[in-house]
């Protein structure tokens, strides 16, 4: 596995964000409108090329999963999806700074938090395969990066890669096990 790890600074009145990605850094200027990073698909591409599970894809299957993904942040309290939103709606993410949480809600007002995310992870993959009213959230405890990329695309390489389709289907299975574990204990 290749560690990311991000860092923003400011350098006179500009903002930029740094990946450092194993030994090798990559260093991107601008902001959007909303003060949020943008980034190309050649950028995208650098980023999440050399990182598990990424890096058992062909160059061309890789480019067919960065072409419809977007890099974006969310701050620190923002949900990355709600519940309100319908599966059909939710895209798979891929985190690559920050802190994240699922986040359960009760008709009681309750909330509780069943998992956590880290850099690396990816998010929504264990709804991915379903249809219909999702029963959770996820929300930046962090500021987050991610690389939002889309189901359609993604469901479409695993099809296409079984080592891939394996790996996430692994990832599933454990992230199921755990959710077992935590409700048991």
């Amino acid at each position: 596995n290749t560690s990311i790890q991000t860092y923003i600074g400011t350098s006179g009145r500009s903002r930029f964000i740094v990946f450092k990605i194993g030994n090798s850094m990559v260093k991107y200027y601008g902001t959007n409108e909303n003060g949020r990073y943008s980034m190309n698909q050649q950028e995208l591409l650098q980023i999440i090329r050399d990182h598990y599970p990424f890096d058992v894809l062909t160059t061309e299957q890789l480019d067919y999963i960065i072409s419809g993904s977007k890099y974006t942040t969310f701050k620190k309290g923002e949900f990355l999806f709600h519940e309100d939103e319908t599966v059909e709606e939710l895209d798979i993410y891929f985190l690559v700074s920050g802190l994240a949480k699922n986040v359960l809600h009760r008709s009681s007002g309750k909330q509780y938090s069943l998992r956590f995310y880290y850099p690396g992870d990816l998010i929504g993959i264990m709804i991915m395969l379903t249809s219909g009213e999702m029963t959770f959230s996820v929300q930046a405890i962090e500021d987050c990066t991610v690389f939002r990329i889309r189901k359609d695309r993604l469901l479409e390489i695993m099809t296409k890669n079984n080592d891939f389709s394996k790996i996430i289907f692994e990832r599933i299975g454990n992230r199921m096990k755990t959710l077992l574990v935590d409700c048991y204990s």
